[in-house]
């Protein structure tokens, strides 16, 4: 049996105008009057978004209503049909225009079905302060203002009217109902437009700039104040590109001027203040601005929202789009609707231009405005605000979610007049962003069944809360749930038990019947659980499922089985993992990515059911270890606990990378350094590098302390800020608020990748934890130096000089004058020292010389195509020289020593008579084969198999297509020439020649194991072409090798292998005539042995990591 919860029925409503009633047979008819086709994009997206609505409203009618959308100039002449509702929506149409045109349309004899206004506001109070005015409303069957603030005025003129609702403006789905394909609605001039910005995204934040065309007036005085205000517009805009900002200017209104008359009289188009602004910036300024002149689609617009850092709206959808899109803005409005909206969500960061009488603006205060900006750009400041931006959005929608059941009874007449909640029954609550809600508490009738325990099907938008229930609304029925010896079991409708114990209800937002036909399964929130058993979430599943919730309405969803994008749904897998198996990518994320993302996943019983296969795991090889362990090592095993063997044997590997957080560190007197890396899992098990960081890893673990007290040890500081930091703010482990050390491994370039040191200082979450920062560990003093220098330039972050004895701290970064400044520390990257070394003879015995290039990450590996080695290089080689007895030689000897008999030894000649030279030394030439070993993850770095097919497939014409000269068409290779398609342009005809040509002698390896490596670095020499670098592992492995490397010079290289370093390039190009000099591979090869290596070895990394760690635990 199932009982529902059902709110209380009221009959208040005696507010009621003749309404028609539908004919069973008929189907409804949805009429939408509003402001369309006029070149506006905010009224026009009312189309996708009230659209969007009306669909969910009547998701389970078999036939969904017919909807039409017209604009009000041509409502007179529509003939609208009996069993016809009309809607008027949405914007500011509550004014004289709009209710005169719907007063004419339905008088009392002609009246629709129903008439409601949807998603609407009030520009200007008159409507309802004055009697004949306000008379105008009760055409309406009901109101839904989009604004609280219109609500509490409204409420004065017509107390206790249940016709007046708070309903956020329809935008809030926009992103619901849009396309998520670029590729097709960004092309030709928008798509150039895009490339532009992200071209000047590399070094500058961009800010978008939506303006309004109706601060204009073309006569005298507004038109000077305009004039004025557009100045102060274009200095602002001049004062951003100094401070190194990006523009791109949106309209969202481009309404045409009329036929004959000029655009002097257009008071709309924004495109004419674009260009009225343009005309005052300064021309340095031009370059970084990008401006928009079309008419935009709601698609298009919100792409190019995406990839705003700020933004400044002036008209009232493009506020809102801000606050869907994340974006944080500082509206400059005149008008009444923004105003509210601000209001509504609390939104403080504004500009409100003064005006006239006429409502038009006088005055801009750029000072004002810029004194904001500092403010909201304020790292911490701006990661709430986008924090705030998101939650809104996601309140918007719930709420009006919340109201689909009623729209559709004043819609269809399906209900009553007088079916309306009591409001003396309810309780007021505040959410999130300040809205009140009316939050039914009436349980209605909930009797316990067998075994004391009553199965509730929970309506999806029922909130479970740890509240006590206020005495006047608790009766008899319903006070039972509230009894420590009563279980409830709620279900989510598809027979997953979510709990059992006491529980509190509120926000009951379905009732039964709507429920009963729920055709999608229904959302469960859990805030607060009370009891447990084997069917309830457990702990670690309740903050699971609370951080899941919260995922999904960060990106506008309402359940997290609704998440539909693979980046959402990515995290969503590894937060699963982290707290039921305690890591991020275990061996059950692949199940979860194919099941989770439905809504009848049945996500308590396969947590449970994880959790339980993990822990019989664990116990499994706990055992099995432990015993293995005690056979092979008898001799430790009395003198260390169970739990610590099993660490030392192996690891389970579901839980890949987990370390226990019992486990002791070991203890050493050479190393007391003690940290906590097992926070997260850092171990790199990637097996891109020799003796990349997992090297590091391996050496360092055995110092792991897991007591609270320990210090953290990052690191990896850019891979946990960087490409891992949605998913660990999602977990908590940024922003971090204990004593942490971390290493920085990245530079501040910021052509190859974002993931660069520029964005790093300026990510919120790592701001946020630099008060906790104890010390940053770079891998070069190159990289320290550039963060002295970039440190020293940034306002927000302060430099400090710190040095310590041994000065590998030379800076220090502090947030303001209260913290104490935090060393950046330069340590080298250790590496193996027990490898095969390069042996020069081999090399030259070698067959198959290579020219190998390894790796892609910071390197140009098209220079390595374009690089010209076929006159290979030049050696010098010796060979003895035999030395023959010449007759003009003899004379010069004694004549007893040529002649004597008893002598069966001749003397040695002297010294003055031996020859210089006993060993000839002659010139070789030999041939190099460039080869590229591509390793591990490294596709984004070369071409594809198919590259040159791609290429010359989006190239080709088709061979009809007439040619833009006269000339025919030249006759190529058959790769570009078929019968039916050619190359026609003779440029790139020629560069795809050229790229066939570099291309075809190189090889392409794959990953090769450890031992195959090494034999290649013992008899080939390395060529690489870096873009920067801090610790270059392949550099390394060459370093210790003594393998030769073509290498350009680079200031981190030069930090390693010294300026005088023979194989050192400038142009690549050089590289060919560079190896023509005789003897420079083995030159190079003997500079390498001489060099000192003692910083690379790994007990040399471990005393200076100790040396830090140990004064940071001593200061903290």
């Amino acid at each position: 049996m199932s009982t529902y919860i059902s709110h209380r029925i009221i009959q208040t409503n005696s507010y009621d105008i003749g309404k028609r009633v539908m004919n069973k047979d008929d189907v409804l008819q949805i009429l939408v009057i509003g402001y369309y086709g006029h070149y506006n994009l905010g009224d026009e997206q009312y189309k996708d978004t009230i659209l969007y609505l009306l669909k969910r409203v009547f998701y389970k009618k078999r036939v969904l209503p017919d909807i039409t959308f017209i604009d009000c100039d041509k409502l007179m002449s529509y003939p609208v049909q009996p069993n016809t509702a009309v809607v008027l929506g949405g914007g500011d149409v509550l004014n004289h225009y709009f209710l005169d045109s719907l007063w004419t349309k339905f008088s009392e004899e002609s009246r629709p079905l129903s008439l409601i206004a949807l998603s609407v506001g009030i520009p200007y109070d008159d409507i309802f302060i004055l009697p004949e005015q306000r008379k105008k409303l009760e055409i309406f069957d009901h109101i839904f203002l989009r604004t609280l603030q219109d609500i509490v005025k409204l409420k004065k003129y017509i107390p206790g009217s249940p016709m007046i609702h708070y309903l956020p403006d329809t935008s809030c789905f926009v992103m619901d109902c849009i396309q998520n394909s670029p590729s097709k609605f960004i092309t030709g001039k928008l798509r150039t437009h895009y490339e532009n910005i992200q071209k000047m995204s590399k070094t500058r934040k961009i800010i978008g700039m939506m303006w309004c065309r109706h601060i204009y007036h073309p006569d005298s005085p507004y038109y000077e104040n305009y004039v004025g205000i557009v100045k102060s517009f274009a200095a602002l805009i001049d004062t951003l590109i100094q401070q190194k900002y990006g523009i791109v200017m949106i309209p969202f209104n481009t309404k045409p001027t009329k036929k004959g008359d000029n655009d002097f009289g257009n008071k709309e188009n924004d495109i004419l203040i674009q260009r009225d602004i343009l005309k005052q910036v300064q021309p340095s300024s031009l370059p970084f601005i990008c401006t928009i002149e079309q008419t935009l689609s709601v698609e298009q617009t919100l792409f190019f929202y995406k990839q705003f850092f700020l933004s400044v709206p002036m008209r009232f959808h493009a506020t809102l789009f801000s606050v869907y899109s994340g974006v944080p803005m500082i509206p400059i409005y005149t008008t009444k609707k923004i105003r509210n909206f601000l209001l509504d969500i609390q939104w403080t960061y504004e500009n409100v231009l003064e005006k006239n009488s006429k409502d038009l603006p006088t005055f801009f205060d750029k000072t004002a405005w810029w004194n904001t900006f500092k403010q909201l750009t304020d790292p911490l400041i701006y990661l709430d605000a986008k924090k705030q931006l998101l939650q809104i959005t996601a309140n918007f929608k719930q709420q009006s979610l919340h109201e689909t059941p009623t729209i559709r009874k004043f819609m269809d007449c399906s209900g009553k007049p007088e079916e309306f909640i009591d409001m003396t029954s309810t309780r007021i609550l505040k959410d999130d962003i300040g809205v009140q809600r009316n939050v039914i508490l009436d349980m209605g009738n909930l009797y316990p069944e067998k075994d004391n325990i009553e199965y509730i099907s929970v309506p999806p938008n029922l909130q479970l809360i740890n509240i006590e229930k206020p005495e006047e609304f608790v009766t008899e029925s319903s006070s039972n749930i509230c009894k420590d010896n009563v279980g409830v079991l709620v279900h989510d409708g598809c027979g997953n038990a979510y709990s059992e114990g006491r529980l509190c209800c509120s926000a009951i937002a379905w009732s039964p019947e709507e429920y009963e036909n729920i055709s999608s399964p229904p959302t469960l929130q859990v805030t607060s659980l009370v009891g447990t058993s084997s069917l309830s979430l457990s702990e670690q599943q309740q903050i699971l499922y609370t951080k899941l919730q919260r995922l999904a309405q960060e990106y506008g969803k309402d359940d997290f089985r609704a998440l539909d994008n693979k980046e959402s749904q990515q995290i969503a897998v590894q937060m699963v993992s982290h707290y039921l198996t305690h890591s991020l990518d275990s061996s059950y994320n692949h199940g979860l990515m194919d099941k989770m993302f439905s809504m009848d996943y049945p996500f308590i019983s396969e947590w449970t059911w994880v959790e339980n296969d993990v822990s019989m795991k664990h116990k499994h090889i706990s055992a099995k270890s432990s015993v293995s362990f005690s056979k092979t090592h008898s001799r430790f095993a009395e003198a260390k606990p169970p739990a610590e063997l099993v660490v030392l044997d192996g690891r389970s590997p579901l839980c890949e990378g987990y370390m226990p957080s019992d486990q002791q560190p070991i203890e050493s007197p050479l190393y007391p350094m003690r940290f906590n890396i097992s926070y997260i899992d850092q171990n790199d098990r990637s097996g891109v590098h020799r003796s990349g960081w997992k090297f590091v890893y391996d050496h360092i673990q055995s110092f792991q302390d897991s007591s609270e007290s320990a210090i953290l040890l990052d690191l990896y500081v850019d891979r946990t800020f960087h490409w891992k930091r949605n998913i660990y703010r999602n977990i908590d482990v940024i922003p971090y608020t204990k004593p942490w050390i971390g290493f920085v491994h990245h530079t501040f370039n910021t052509d190859f990748s974002e993931y660069n040191n520029h964005n790093l200082l300026n990510t919120p979450e790592f701001l946020q934890s630099l008060p906790y920062c104890r010390g940053l560990i770079v891998l070069s003093k190159t990289l320290q130096q550039q963060f002295i220098e970039f440190l020293s330039q940034t306002k927000n972050l302060h430099v400090a000089t710190h040095i310590l004895k041994d000065d590998s701290a030379k800076c220090g970064v502090q947030r303001n004058m209260d913290i104490q400044p935090i060393p950046v520390y330069a340590l080298r990257h250790p590496t193996d020292f027990d490898v095969s070394m390069f042996d020069h003879s081999m090399f030259l015995s070698n067959q198959d010389k290579k020219l190998l290039h390894i790796g892609g990450w910071m390197r140009n590996i098209f220079s390595f195509y374009q690089m010209d080695i076929s006159s290979g290089f030049t050696e010098i080689c010796t060979t003895p020289i035999k030395v023959e007895k010449k007759m003009d030689e003899i004379p010069k000897k004694k004549w007893c020593d040529c002649f004597s008999m008893f002598q069966r030894k001749p003397n040695k000649l002297p010294t003055d008579l031996v020859p210089e030279k006993t060993n000839q030394e002659t010139l070789a030439n030999y041939q190099l084969r460039k080869v590229i070993l591509k390793g591990k993850n490294m596709n984004n770095y070369f071409p594809h198999e198919e590259w040159k097919e791609q290429i010359y497939h989006s190239l080709i014409v088709p061979n009809h297509t007439p040619s833009i000269s006269s000339e025919s068409p030249i006759s190529i290779s058959e790769m570009y020439c078929s019968s039916n398609h050619k190359i026609h342009n003779n440029w790139i005809k020629h560069m795809m020649e050229y790229l066939h040509k570099i291309s075809k002698d190189i090889q392409i390896m794959e990953y090769v194991d450890n031992h195959n490596y090494d034999q290649l670095l013992t008899k080939n020499i390395v060529f690489l072409n870096l873009v920067d670098g801090s610790a270059i592992n392949t550099l390394l492995e060459c370093l210790v090798r003594n393998t030769p490397i073509v290498v350009n010079r680079h200031p981190a290289v030069i930090e390693i292998l010294g300026d005088k370093y023979p194989l050192f390039y400038d142009d690549v190009f050089m590289v060919g005539r560079m190896l023509q000099e005789p003897g420079i591979i083995y030159k190079t090869h003997v500079y390498m042995t001489q060099l000192d290596k003692s910083s690379f070895h790994m007990d040399f990394f471990l005393t200076q990591l100790n040396k830090i760690v140990t004064k940071t635990m001593k200061v903290t």
